[in-house]
């Protein structure tokens, strides 16, 4: 408005000023006005086509007509020439104006035509008048002949001055009227059309003085030829340019569409380029319903809102056909007629000065996306290029809508899901803390209407007993949520809910008003209808709806959220059911903890029967009830309990099996159900007079106690009410019935245990040691009267006390340390067995006395760990008698040791002193037998000596780097003479590497010796004794084989012991049971290990292991 104000005040300033100019040369022309009436009617002829044949390089029109006016004003004065000037552009305006149909605009001063002509007229003016009046001021005159040549300043000065002139009018022009400067490329255009007619003016103005009027004709008739020429080339030119900005900017909007999805920025380059495209001056682009991207649905360019609000409203009915194969909106008015558009947005543009516009529909194959509208103030012509270059931007923009659309739908669609996750993710956490209020039903409802942002919802559930849907919940835009308890019922065979619970189907309808075989259930008048069903685990449950008052309102999207709602509804659902009849039984339930825990405090027979009758009586709220015992062996029944009123009833009764057969109660206990009967049934005489004797009139209920397939009673129970006993009552007294029965199995098993405790405790006490049993909590559960002389501790202080109680100190009594009763009680705890194995330790009172304690654990039938038995026994004695034996045999070696050794040097020196002489045959055999046996004595004598020396410790072995290979075949030596005498074969097995063995060469030669010796000793002739060894890791293993009898597994570890000799097994000669044990000693003082295993060829193997020298 600013800039609008400011050129209306410049036109009317221009325009007084040229008036102005004009008057005062017509006022100071010296002699009136010449006669070249001819010539200035040509002139004016020649301006008029001129004037039709304008230069387009800038926003205002540029002509050539200066060049007729400069030459009449320097050939016949400014006054002719500026009045010419006039008579032309006027004439030309005229035609122009009604040729376009000025009628068209309310009031000429409104008609943009006439405000260009009017312009363009007072431009010219003022230019040529403002240029010839310089010319004449700086001295220069008209000229009169060919050879009279203007002179050189005053000519410059009136080029000059017109130039300048012309110039900054249109600089003035292009900034109020259009608010844009000229580019350099216009104001050099500009420049060259005042400045190249210069000499072309000059030459007219001399020919006409020497022609006269010829020359006004041969220059009229050149410019005539020549405007059409530049008017075309000028055009054409404009065009290109045009074409090639156009090509510029949709080259930068196709660039665009691939660097950017905003929808802001695309949309602000639209409509600035459309502007550039279109050579218009206004824009609007207006974008349709829902276009998919979060923006402002139109946007404009220097249009006001009236306009904007008008044609918008015109377009409306092309934003709602979205018929992609309709023709598209597009046209194009150079100038509008008015039958071309309502006569209100007509009266309107003209009001605007819109003279021509273009309105072109942004449609891709798809949809129609919105409408781009070109507005200009300047008349326009649409050819066919530049229509061409519109549609294709047209297109260019409606494709880069598209690609935001569909980049924005991607980003609604996936925070779409995320948010969904996130809403079902709270849904799953809520409805599970939901699933025992109240208010389950709203939860789920509310939580579907703001996901789907619909309109109503509702919730129906089926209900087996009426065999239909019931509205539980119902939630709209016209009520608040509500849970109905006398819901709406809907039938399961019609209808969209009973469809959707039918089928289990997800039902989506669009459009509501189109199904014609759809029914409105609930009357909202509904557009979209989504209907989910909730499945259970094991059946339908019921369906979730949603509607919504718009079409298309529920996508595929809204579908899997509900599936899922469903899906979280069923579970909770499922679970709210099991709560409520959780709750319905809570007092049941409490009920029968109560009479659990009554029945449960004795473990008596008497009070238990009393206390299942008890509860029995209260639980059904009955008079009597009566507990008796199924009695198998005579098939009789025995009163055990009865409460009457309250209170214990005198126990006596008895059902024989005469009378229980003609009774219902042989019924209940062979079948083992509940029965029920009352005095106002037809029964039986015998069961109508069973029941009038013991009870009375009125309802009598039977229940049996079993276990399994045992039945360890029956139940009266009876009230003077002939009402039958309902259902919960009846699941009540079944429930306690079987509580009883466990009590009444438990007291049986009490009294078999108790029983059985006392015999194990009489057996226990029998004994000479001392017992403790220990169950899996570390408990002490059994302790025997022996063990009191043993620990000091009585056995009623030790029951249920903890091994780990540390005022007993059983750790010392019993010869463990602490740190293993606690290890021994973690295990327990954990099912395992460990600390196994038999022990010997000295009362820690120094009485002197020595235990021996056995620690081993208790498994029941299925080997489960159930305890650990700790059994302790006084060695005192045997343990003196060992030692008396222990003394005894070292007070014999040493007294046999010094005679033996003795004889041994007698034989000795026997012989020497008899070597000189040949000895009999009698004496050399008696000196044989007479060493061997005195060897063989001292041999035994050593062993003893040795094995006591080694079990007490005192026999040191001094170890040694001792090479093997060279030892065995020193014992092989030894022994190939007696083997070879016995016809045995006696091979070895050595490995050909140096082997050195950590070992005492003499005692590691003695084990080896006894065991060839035994192996040759029990292995009969043509047999086969092995001697070998061989490295593994850092041991040596020794073995010695035979193919002998062999020895039997049971006697692999005794026959270590001392003179031990195997059953059945005789060898060549007797032993003395001592090599072995010897043996076994000895290698294990080498911190080695002695064994015996079965030979593969039959046989033994007796194999050891000792150590290698470290680094050989």
């Amino acid at each position: 408005m600013k800039f609008r104000n400011t050129f209306s005040l410049y036109s009317g300033s221009t325009f007084i000023a040229a008036l102005t100019l004009i008057t005062i040369q017509v006022l100071t022309q010296p002699s009136g006005l010449p006669d070249f009436w001819a010539e200035m009617l040509l002139s004016t002829c020649t301006i008029i086509w001129l004037a039709h044949h304008a230069l387009r390089f800038v926003h205002q029109p540029a002509t050539l007509i200066h060049a007729i006016t400069l030459t009449l004003g320097l050939s016949i004065g400014i006054a002719p020439a500026l009045a010419t000037l006039t008579a032309g552009i006027l004439i030309y305006a005229l035609i122009d104006v009604f040729r376009f149909q000025s009628r068209r605009y309310s009031g000429w001063s409104r008609n943009p035509l006439i405000l260009q002509w009017l312009t363009i007229w007072t431009r010219q003016v003022l230019a040529n008048g403002l240029g010839l009046s310089l010319y004449f001021w700086l001295g220069g005159t008209l000229i009169s002949g060919p050879t009279a040549l203007p002179p050189v300043w005053p000519f410059l000065g009136c080029v000059l001055g017109f130039s300048l002139t012309y110039l900054t009018l249109h600089w003035l022009e292009s900034i109020l009227r259009h608010q844009a400067r000229l580019s350099a490329r216009e104001t050099y255009a500009l420049i060259t059309i005042t400045l190249a007619p210069a000499p072309v003016v000059l030459l007219a103005a001399m020919a006409f003085a020497f022609l006269g009027t010829a020359s006004s004709v041969i220059y009229s008739v050149i410019l005539v030829i020549a405007a059409p020429i530049f008017h075309s080339l000028t055009r054409m030119e404009t065009q290109l340019r045009q074409r090639a900005v156009a090509l510029g900017l949709l080259s930068k909007i196709a660039s665009s569409i691939t660097a950017s999805y905003d929808p802001d920025e695309i949309l602000d380059l639209i409509i600035e380029s459309s502007v550039l495209i279109g050579c218009g001056n206004q824009a609007l682009l207006h974008l349709y319903s829902d276009p998919g991207i979060q923006t402002e649905p139109s946007r404009s360019l220097k249009l006001s809102d009236e306009l904007q609000a008008a044609w918008i409203s015109h377009v409306a009915e092309d934003s709602t056909d979205q018929d992609p194969d309709r023709k598209p909106g597009t046209f194009f008015y150079d100038q509008y007629n008015d039958g071309d558009l309502p006569q209100e947005l007509v009266l309107l543009l003209r009001k605007q000065g819109i003279v021509s516009l273009a309105s072109l529909s942004l449609q891709t194959s798809h949809a129609r996306l919105g409408r781009l509208t070109l507005f200009s103030s300047q008349p326009l012509t649409y050819s066919n290029g530049r229509r061409e270059l519109l549609t294709l931007f047209a297109a260019q923009a409606a494709f880069a809508l598209s690609n935001a659309q569909a980049h924005a739908f991607a980003g609604q669609t996936l925070s779409l899901q995320a948010e969904q996750l996130s809403r079902l993710e709270e849904i799953n956490r809520q409805l599970t803390a939901s699933s025992a209020s109240d208010n389950l039903h709203e939860v789920i409802l509310d939580h579907a209407l703001q996901a789907t942002a619909a309109s109503w919802g509702y919730l129906a559930l089926f209900r087996p007993e009426t065999g239909a849907l019931h509205l539980v919940a119902r939630q709209g835009q016209e009520q608040e949520t509500t849970s109905l308890a006398d819901a709406s019922q809907f039938s399961i065979d019609e209808g969209i809910f009973g469809l959707a619970f039918r089928t289990g189907q997800v039902l989506n309808i669009q459009h509501s008003s189109s199904e014609p075989d759809y029914v409105d259930p609930l009357g909202t008048n509904a557009e979209s209808v989504l209907c989910v069903p909730v499945c259970g685990p094991e059946s339908m449950l019921g369906v979730i709806g949603v509607e919504s008052s718009r079409s298309q309102a529920f996508s595929t999207a809204h579908e899997q959220f509900l599936i899922q709602l469903a899906a979280y509804a069923a579970n909770a659902l499922y679970h709210a059911g099991i709560y409520r009849e959780l709750q319905e039984r809570l007092t049941e339930q409490s009920l029968l903890y109560q009479a659990s825990t009554q029945i449960a405090e004795s473990l008596e027979s008497d009070a238990v029967g009393l206390a299942i009758a008890d509860s029995l009586r209260v639980a059904v709220q009955s008079d009597i009830a009566s507990v008796y015992r199924w009695q198998a062996q005579d098939q009789s029944l025995t009163l055990v309990a009865k409460i009457a009123d309250g209170k214990p009833s005198t126990v006596t009764g008895h059902i024989t099996p005469d009378t229980l057969h003609l009774l219902g109660h042989a019924q209940c206990i062979l079948e083992r159900v509940s029965m029920q009967w009352s005095t106002r049934e037809e029964l039986a005489a015998e069961e109508r007079d069973y029941l009038i004797e013991q009870y009375g009139e009125g309802r009598l209920l039977l229940l049996p106690l079993c276990i399994g397939e045992r039945t360890l009673g029956i139940v009266e129970i009876f009230r003077k009410d002939t009402r039958p006993f309902s259902n919960n009552a009846i699941r009540s007294a079944q429930s306690i019935a079987i509580q009883a029965t466990i009590a009444l199995e438990n007291t049986d098993l009490f009294q078999r245990i108790s029983e059985s405790h006392n015999r194990l405790l009489a057996v226990l006490n029998s004994t000479r040691e001392g017992i403790l049993l220990i169950n899996t909590d570390g408990k002490i559960v059994i302790a025997n009267n022996q063990i009191e002389a043993m620990i000091g501790l009585k056995p009623e202080d030790l029951l249920q006390a903890s091994i780990n109680d540390a005022s007993l100190d059983l750790a010392s009594h019993l010869g463990y340390t602490q740190a293993d009763l606690t290890q021994l009680a973690a295990s327990l705890q954990k099912g395992q067995a460990q600390l196994t194995g038999v022990s010997t330790f000295d009362n820690p009172g120094g009485t002197g006395h020595t235990y021996h304690r056995i620690d081993a654990p208790v498994y029941d039938r299925t080997d489960q760990l159930i305890g650990w038995l700790i059994s302790v026994r006084d060695i005192s004695e045997q343990r003196e008698i060992e030692e008396t034996r222990t003394h005894l045999t070292e007070m014999i070696v040493h007294d046999l040791r010094s005679p033996l050794t003795a004889i041994l040097n007698s034989l000795s020196l026997l012989r020497r002193s008899m070597e000189g002489d040949e000895p009999s045959s009698i004496a050399e055999q008696a000196f044989t037998v007479s060493d061997r046996s005195v060897n063989q004595m001292l041999g035994l004598v050593n062993s003893l000596l040795d094995i006591s020396r080694l079990e007490s410790g005192k026999l040191k072995i001094s170890t040694e780097a001792v090479l093997i290979k060279p030892l065995m075949i020193e014992l092989q030596e030894r022994f190939q003479l007696e083997a070879n005498s016995i016809g045995i074969i006696l091979k070895t097995d050595y490995e050909v590497t140096e082997t050195y063995g950590l070992i005492d060469r003499e005692k590691i030669q003695r084990v080896l010796g006894n065991l060839l010796d035994n192996a040759l000793k029990f292995t009969p002739t043509g047999g086969e004794v092995e001697l070998g060894f061989t490295r593994k890791g850092d041991e040596i293993i020794f073995w010695v084989s035979d193919t002998g009898p062999g020895i039997s597994p049971e006697f692999h570890q005794k026959i270590f012991e001392r003179y031990i000799q195997i059953p059945g097994t005789t060898g060549r000669r007797r032993g003395t049971g001592l090599g072995l044990a010897f043996a076994k000693l000895a290698v294990e003082a080498h911190e080695g290990k002695l064994w015996v295993e079965e030979s593969p060829s039959g046989g033994s193997v007796f194999k050891f292991s000792l150590p290698l020298v470290p680094g050989k």
